[in-house]
Protein backbone atom coordinates (compact mmCIF):
# COMPACT_ATOMS: atom_id res chain seq x y z
CA UNK A 1 0.00 0.00 0.00
CA UNK A 2 2.86 2.46 0.69
CA UNK A 3 4.92 1.56 -2.25
CA UNK A 4 2.23 2.42 -4.31
CA UNK A 5 1.16 5.46 -2.40
CA UNK A 6 5.09 6.65 -3.11
CA UNK A 7 4.87 5.87 -6.89
CA UNK A 8 1.38 8.12 -7.56
CA UNK A 9 3.15 10.84 -5.91
CA UNK A 10 6.26 10.54 -7.38
CA UNK A 11 4.29 10.27 -10.98
CA UNK A 12 2.60 13.49 -9.43
CA UNK A 13 6.05 15.11 -8.88
CA UNK A 14 7.19 14.27 -12.04
CA UNK A 15 3.97 15.92 -13.68
CA UNK A 16 4.23 18.97 -11.70
CA UNK A 17 7.53 19.34 -12.99
CA UNK A 18 7.02 18.77 -16.70
CA UNK A 19 4.61 21.71 -16.58
CA UNK A 20 6.78 23.94 -15.33
CA UNK A 21 9.25 22.83 -17.57
CA UNK A 22 6.56 23.47 -20.41
CA UNK A 23 5.82 26.98 -18.94
CA UNK A 24 9.17 27.82 -18.73
CA UNK A 25 9.83 26.85 -22.29
CA UNK A 26 6.54 28.76 -23.46
CA UNK A 27 7.66 31.72 -21.62
CA UNK A 28 11.66 31.31 -23.11
CA UNK A 29 10.00 31.03 -26.59
CA UNK A 30 7.48 34.75 -26.24
CA UNK A 31 10.82 35.97 -24.74
CA UNK A 32 13.00 35.08 -28.00
CA UNK A 33 9.73 35.83 -30.44
CA UNK A 34 8.84 39.32 -29.06
CA UNK A 35 12.18 40.62 -28.24
CA UNK A 36 12.38 39.99 -24.71
CA UNK A 37 10.51 41.68 -21.64
CA UNK A 38 11.66 42.45 -17.98
CA UNK A 39 9.31 41.68 -15.01
CA UNK A 40 9.41 43.79 -12.00
CA UNK A 41 11.34 41.29 -10.35
CA UNK A 42 14.15 41.26 -12.87
CA UNK A 43 14.15 45.34 -12.45
CA UNK A 44 13.93 45.28 -8.27
CA UNK A 45 10.64 46.83 -8.26
CA UNK A 46 8.22 45.79 -5.60
CA UNK A 47 5.57 43.65 -6.72
CA UNK A 48 3.11 43.64 -3.74
CA UNK A 49 0.89 45.88 -6.21
CA UNK A 50 -0.92 44.23 -8.62
CA UNK A 51 -0.11 44.96 -12.62
CA UNK A 52 -2.70 47.36 -13.40
CA UNK A 53 -1.65 47.61 -17.18
CA UNK A 54 -1.03 51.57 -16.77
CA UNK A 55 2.87 51.73 -16.40
CA UNK A 56 5.06 51.80 -19.28
CA UNK A 57 7.66 49.51 -19.77
CA UNK A 58 10.98 50.48 -19.71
Amino acid sequence: MLTSLREQQQIERDLLSAKLELITFRISLYRALAGGFETPHEIGESTDEPYDGDETLG
